[in-house]
């Protein structure tokens, strides 16, 4: 760009063709205000998600069967039941946490767009999504964790990878509940970067609670499907959470990128700068 080209604002009728215009995005007010409201609703959704999960809503007792031992009739667990029991209390859990993510970002969108009957709409899809999401991801990741981590000599493998999947699957589909909240454009590139900064979030948050875990709560059995004490499951839900708040903050505002022009003959054209952004 000439040096001696001015920076004048385009809309101003008195410019010159062939003058320089720099049109760059306006600092923004609310960055900060955005990051600390997606962090505090995100992080009270995994407070409340923790809550329920401890309640008999989600908590799932094996079921008694008729058992034989020794010739003694009885009733008692099996495998079987113990594992079903399992499977359908990480769905349970997982389906709350990802109804509460996507009804807190989903609503923290909309008040952050200011339209509070968007918000609503937008916090009851975030919550129906999230719920669904959250249920199924944990559904099969935690089936298939059960069936190959026998065959794995180091458990962290095959419990990162379930947590992983279902942190994910928690965290884009909370993005998508934002999203949702305030308002996107249709540009892919810019949706696919808040999805990814909304799972690669989640991801982290699982990643920190497996090391962080395993280092604070070395016997709370960090690496199950459901952990063992209440404050290692309080701590899963509260890092995923806020994880999940921290990446799609940043997803979405690293997607709105500068854009700067320069304008020849009247017509405004897209600078070289701008193409590697």
């Amino acid at each position: 760009m000439d040096s001696n080209s001015s920076t004048v604002d385009p809309s101003n009728p008195d410019r010159e063709d062939g003058e320089a215009v720099s049109i760059g995005r306006p600092a923004d007010p609310c960055g900060r205000g955005l990051r600390l409201l997606t962090f505090v609703s995100c992080f009270i959704a995994g407070v409340v998600a923790w809550g329920v999960g401890e309640t008999s809503l989600v908590r799932v007792e094996a079921k008694l069967v008729p058992l034989v031992t020794m010739g003694n009739k009885h009733e008692g667990t099996t495998a079987a039941t113990e594992r079903a029991a399992l499977i359908a209390t990480a769905s349970r859990n997982s389906a709350v946490l990802g109804a509460a993510l996507g009804l807190a970002m989903a609503a923290a969108g909309g008040l952050i767009r200011r339209k509070p009957a968007g918000a609503l709409r937008a916090a009851l899809t975030g919550a129906a999504l999230g719920g669904v999401a959250g249920g199924l991801a944990a559904l099969g990741s935690v089936t298939l964790y059960l069936k190959a981590s026998p065959s794995f000599e180091n458990d962290l493998i095959p419990s990162l990878i379930m947590h992983g999947a279902i942190s994910i699957a928690l965290g884009v589909v909370a993005a998508f509940a934002f999203g949702l909240g305030i308002g996107t454009d249709k540009t892919w590139g810019r949706r696919v970067q808040l999805l990814a900064g909304g799972g690669g979030g989640a991801l982290l948050g699982a990643v920190a609670f497996q090391v962080v875990g395993g280092l604070l709560l070395p016997i709370d059995g960090t690496a199950e499907p459901i952990s063992t004490t209440s404050q290692a499951r309080f701590l899963s839900s509260v890092l995923v959470s806020s994880f999940t708040a921290i990446g799609a903050a940043a997803g979405f505002l690293n997607s709105k990128q500068p854009i700067i022009r320069t304008v020849a003959d009247g017509r405004p054209i897209q600078s070289p700068q701008s193409l590697h952004r």
